[in-house]
């Protein structure tokens, strides 16, 4: 990610699209700018069937989340 960072910075322009993890990264000449109101889609892979009670939980506080 950061050798991406950097070449937005020193070649022609361009963009890419990153999710912050670990706090934003700093990098000469470039403009990190937050995009208000983006969402991402998100799935979870699971074994197919009824999800184990671990599964359930998880999905459970994810929608309450959301």
């Amino acid at each position: 990610m950061q050798e991406t960072l950097t070449d937005i910075g020193v070649a022609d322009p361009s963009w890419t699209v990153f999710y912050e993890v670990a706090g934003l990264p700093d990098v000469p000449r470039v403009a990190v700018r937050p995009l208000a109101g983006a969402s991402v889609t998100t799935s979870l892979a699971v074994l197919p069937g009824t999800p184990p009670p671990a599964v359930r939980h998880l999905l459970h506080a994810l929608t309450r989340v959301a």
